[in-house]
């Protein structure tokens, strides 16, 4: 199994002991969690050229659950053209609009939904002839925040848009659509917390290999948990679109089911 989050480098082993919640399931008659199934190599050259089709001299992929993935051009078209500051609303209109319009692609269905992180210009040359003053804002960058569904954050929704002065011309990211949420949690972050106590995790550090054993003193030793969120995880070949709590105790974050009380995603905070 493999989270859709980027590969740590450092190892680390669960070391698999009573889980004092195990026995509690979910509800028997459930279609939560919901479930993305791959695309077939034909449906996904498919979808991209009706991507395609509908936006010229656009720089993106269809990832293998058909929706817009994150591509990194290396080359790409796109006029070098000023863009001066105040004509930031107007980017971040056209950045709105264009997700929107490609709503298959992206699951924005709403503009009023989209909640800006960060909008500001990128520079490069115009004439690059080496000549003074030559260096302006030609690109434009928007960044729109995790999505939210019924007041839980979907982890690893950030959308990244990409303009110059005319036209969207890369988009990185996507949203989800159709998620199911239990009616109610199964276990509580209390449960969740006691579920981890006792469970040892070896790890690689400067130092050597290192083995910790969570406490109930290892819950106040870094920040606090995150709370509830929708964790999209990548299991045999499908996506499972999960309610998480996230508990942190001492350098590591855990991702618990709250049906379940499965450890279903764990990671490391601190770098050696």
């Amino acid at each position: 199994m493999k989270s859709l989050r980027k590969v740590s480098y450092l190892i680390l082993i669960f070391t698999i002991g009573c889980d004092p919640v195990s026995s509690i399931k979910g509800k028997e008659e459930s279609n939560y969690p919901r479930i993305l199934e791959k695309k077939s190599e034909s449906e996904q050259q498919q979808l991209y050229s009706e991507y395609m089709e509908n936006n010229s001299g656009l720089c993106a992929e269809i990832d293998e659950y058909g929706l817009n993935g994150s591509k990194i051009c290396t080359s790409r078209e796109f006029l070098r053209v000023e863009i001066k500051d105040e004509e930031k609303e107007r980017m971040n209109m056209m950045a709105k609009e264009f997700l929107v319009r490609n709503q298959k692609f992206t699951n924005v269905f709403d503009e009023e939904q989209l909640e800006i992180d960060r909008s500001y210009g990128i520079k490069g040359c115009i004439k690059c002839d080496g000549s003074d003053g030559d260096m302006k804002n030609i690109h434009w960058k928007v960044r729109f925040k995790n999505q939210e569904l019924e007041g839980l954050e979907v982890e690893n929704t950030v959308i990244d848009v990409f303009l110059d002065s005319d036209r969207v011309y890369q988009v990185y990211g996507h949203w989800y659509k159709d998620v199911i949420l239990p009616d109610e949690d199964e276990i509580s972050i209390e449960e969740a917390r006691s579920s981890l106590v006792g469970k040892s995790f070896t790890f690689s550090s400067w130092t050597g290999e290192q083995t910790y054993t969570i406490t109930e003193d290892s819950f106040e030793e870094f920040g606090k948990d995150r709370g509830k969120i929708i964790f999209p995880y990548e299991a045999d070949q499908k996506l499972e679109m999960r309610v998480c709590w996230v508990i942190s105790a001492n350098i590591w974050n855990f991702y618990l089911d709250s049906s379940t009380g499965e450890v279903i995603y764990k990671e490391m905070t601190v770098m050696f």
